[in-house]
């Protein structure tokens, strides 16, 4: 890996409306116990309703629960302080910290949810008594809000849709007329390291390889839409995860800070951690897939021939519609073996019980490697990954959650 440079170090030990929404968000709780929690499935919930683009999502909710973290450890420091330089402030009251801090934040990236954003400050710092604590713990949110958006204003993200596609066997091409999903996000600044690219896998499994015709037969059978032997629970896994892990994740992270009963800024740290493991995963995975350009099931097996040796299926049709990027490697995978890989670093990977919901389905799990293994599977039972991509993709995704974890704030002092 590159060496990082000290102001890239978010969480390096230098100096550096609608509620309950049915996309895997969990309801709210009315006694508000956690400001960090509370707003992180507020923002979700705001920005979905927005129809807030995904990559766009994962960038703001990484921003804000970055300034989150950073209103929360200077108000209460508990970590070493990042290069995002906000003063400390002891005595300011942390969760009038916390909220300034997501408010300023979400209202500079979500400008059309002001009134949204406005509610709920108005209703947060309500119940927080007036006094030279709360005033002080509002400027400090304002302060780590202006630090933290400044610090991600040139970061490059770039989440037009224009693309060129490949020619030849193999290549990706396009399988619907939807926009194309960030061909060029991958250049944006990454909030844990220097480079996407160092996180980038080997090839994928040659065109005329056992692996891919295996990984082909497999997928034609099992992720067809009209597959007579996946079984009614493959084809509700399938049907499950089709949303984006950033949902689920996000829900899995709030209840474990509810089951590990963390304080104030030890649940700012977490789930800043966790979300910006969410967007740097997500992105060395993207970095991949537009590198190698590697085209989707759907068109393989409608394709055949050439080095395949494979028989055209002209009508085969995946479980669900193909997301419009290339396929290798899986981005569900990716993104839920990086979160995996810091929930399992903060919290341990002992049992603790899940409830995640997606729809109108309600799963429960008892490890978070359940559900990433799950989630994985489910890109094949959907018809639109290989199981050699779902490998790479986890591959990327555990080596980017070991980094973030890697480069996180220690405590201030560290118990015998």
């Amino acid at each position: 890996m590159k060496k990082v440079p000290n102001s890239l170090r978010l969480f390096s030990s230098s100096r550096v409306s609608l509620l309950c929404v049915a996309v895997l968000l969990v309801c709210r709780q009315s006694a508000l116990a956690d400001p960090v929690t509370d707003w992180n499935a507020f923002a979700l919930e705001t920005l979905v309703a927005g129809k807030m683009d995904l990559l766009k999502q994962e960038r703001v909710m990484a921003i804000v629960q970055t300034a989150v973290y950073e209103a929360a450890n200077a108000a209460q420091p508990m970590y070493v302080r990042s290069a995002i330089a906000v003063p400390d402030a002891p005595g300011a009251s942390v969760d009038a910290a916390i909220t300034e801090a997501a408010y300023r934040s979400l209202l500079d990236l979500f400008p059309p949810a002001k009134l949204a954003f406005e509610q709920e400050r108005s209703r947060r710092l309500a119940r927080i008594p007036d006094s030279p604590a709360k005033t002080m713990g509002i400027a400090t949110g304002e302060a780590a809000a202006a630090a933290v958006l400044k610090w991600r204003s040139e970061d490059h993200a770039d989440f037009s849709t224009i693309y060129i596609p490949g020619t030849g066997d193999g290549a990706y091409l396009p399988t619907s007329s939807n926009p194309m999903a960030g061909p060029l996000a991958f250049h944006m600044q990454p909030f844990g390291f220097a480079s996407y690219a160092d996180f980038r896998p080997p090839p994928p499994a040659p065109l005329d390889s056992a692996q891919m015709r295996r990984d082909l037969e497999e997928v034609s059978i099992l992720g067809a839409k009209n597959s007579t032997l996946r079984t009614p629970e493959q084809t509700e896994i399938g049907l499950f995860h089709a949303l984006p892990g950033i949902y689920s994740w996000s829900s899995i992270a709030r209840q474990t800070v509810e089951h590990l009963a963390l304080g104030r800024t030890e649940s700012a740290r977490f789930m800043a951690l966790v979300e910006t493991t969410v967007m740097d995963s997500h992105m060395a995975v993207w970095d991949a897939k537009y590198f190698y350009n590697l085209w989707r099931p759907v068109t393989a097996l409608r394709a055949g021939g050439g080095p395949l040796h494979w028989k055209p299926i002209p009508d085969w049709t995946p479980l669900i519609n193909t997301p419009m990027i290339p396929e290798y490697p899986c981005a569900h995978c990716g993104l839920g073996a990086g979160v995996q890989t810091v929930l399992e670093g903060l919290a341990g990977s002992g049992p603790i019980e899940l409830t995640v919901t997606s729809g109108t389905v309600t799963r429960h799990y008892h490890s978070f490697r359940q559900f990433a293994e799950e989630e994985s599977a489910s890109r094949i039972y959907a018809g639109v990954h290989l199981r050699w991509s779902n490998y790479a993709g986890q591959f990327v995704g555990e080596q980017v959650g070991a980094t973030e974890l890697a480069k996180a704030a220690r405590p201030l002092t560290v118990k015998p």
